[in-house]
């Protein structure tokens, strides 16, 4: 899928959201970025069970990073992080964005999908993720 090709989002707001992945999710040793494997390109997977008005909500929000410094990201993801030192009016919607920006990263990233265009190391190769499922044996 070509960047922008979401039927959720634009080609700037995915550009947002590999900004943020980046940051959730850098380059580390043999870690592939977020953006490097490509994931972004299934975020209609991601999103299709939410309700609109959330996709919608989160899409501004994309929008906004996209065009925010990576410098007030990182504070916003800081703020989100250490919601629970925050004084108890405050805290609740920072907790909340914290497992939604996250959520929507992580099951990105560890879905183990990437572009067609990839051709780094797959991330369940990388944490040596092998699920194998067999019947057990009845006697």
């Amino acid at each position: 899928m070509k960047l922008g090709a979401s039927e959720f989002y634009s080609e700037n707001q995915l550009k947002g959201l590999n900004k943020l992945g980046d940051l959730v999710v850098p380059r580390n040793g043999t870690f592939p970025s977020f953006s490097d494997t490509g994931c972004c390109d299934y975020i209609d997977d991601v999103m299709a069970p939410a309700d609109a008005d959330d996709t919608t909500a989160f899409g501004y929000l994309l929008l906004l990073f996209r065009y925010m410094p990576t410098a007030f990201i990182s504070m916003i993801l800081w703020l989100a992080d250490n919601a629970e030192s925050m004084p108890k009016l405050i805290a609740p919607p920072f907790r909340m964005l914290n497992i939604s920006l996250r959520g929507v990263i992580f099951s990105l990233y560890y879905s183990n999908q990437t572009s067609s265009s990839y051709t780094g190391p797959m991330v369940h190769d990388v944490i040596d993720y092998n699920v194998s499922c067999t019947p057990d044996q009845q006697g």
